[in-house]
């Protein structure tokens, strides 16, 4: 949720800077983009999941994974790998497209659809 220019001042005012993650932790733009990609397929994993009703206990004991993994791929950590995560995607649903538009960063509605976003 982006701040407010009243939040924003009231950081600055108290010796708080304000930029983005990646620049931060110093990441390079092959890097920031690889995290926004593992981010969106995490996104879709819990879209997906919460569509069809489905705890991440259920998900685990169906993916033959345990509860945790579940987890740290909603969470898109680093020790699961971005195939693990697209394959869970797709074993719970999300097609092709879905996953395309995802890593596209192409928002998703609750349903799963593409939002069309008016310019």
């Amino acid at each position: 949720m982006p701040l407010t220019n009243e939040e924003r001042s009231n950081l600055i005012s108290h010796g708080w800077t304000i930029g983005r993650y990646a620049d931060l932790l110093g990441l390079s733009a092959e890097d920031h983009a690889l995290v926004e990609t593992r981010l969106r397929v995490a996104r879709l994993i819990r879209a997906k999941r919460q569509e069809r009703q489905l705890t991440q206990t259920w998900l685990a004991a169906a993916a033959g994974t345990d509860h945790s993994r579940v987890a740290k791929m909603q969470k898109a950590h680093s020790s699961t790998s971005l195939d693990a995560m697209i394959l869970m995607a797709y074993s719970i649903g999300a097609t092709v497209e879905q996953v395309g538009l995802a890593i596209a960063g192409i928002e998703l509605d609750r349903t799963c659809e593409a939002k069309v976003v008016a310019e």
